[in-house]
């Protein structure tokens, strides 16, 4: 039982992670569209309009390949805990049966 239980733990803490990482991609997003207007701007207004859309549009295709990487690499991560756990506890389990099998034997 405590096997089905383990990885809907770990899905409870990393909601934290996801949100944090979710959170920091924004944030550089919002830099990153801040920084290019900022650096890039031309004089007229047409420029600027059709530039800042350009910068938001991209801003937004980053703040999305940002979230998932982060998305992938957290889902890596807990995929390598969860693997580990169950292998360590079907070692328990098989090194439980091996003795029984013995006590049986005897």
């Amino acid at each position: 039982m405590k096997l089905m239980r383990w990885p809907f733990m770990m899905v409870g803490k990393l909601r934290y992670l996801v949100a944090a990482t979710v959170i920091l991609s924004m944030i550089i997003t919002v830099l990153f569209v801040n920084f290019l207007y900022s650096v890039f701007t031309p004089g007229d207004l047409v420029a600027n309009a059709i530039f800042l859309v350009g910068a938001v549009v991209g801003g937004i295709v980053m703040f999305f390949t940002l979230n998932f990487l982060f998305l992938a690499i957290t889902v890596i991560i807990v995929m390598w805990f969860v693997g580990r756990k169950i292998r360590k506890t079907f070692d328990a389990l098989a090194e439980r049966m091996e003795e029984q099998n013995k006590k049986k034997m005897k």
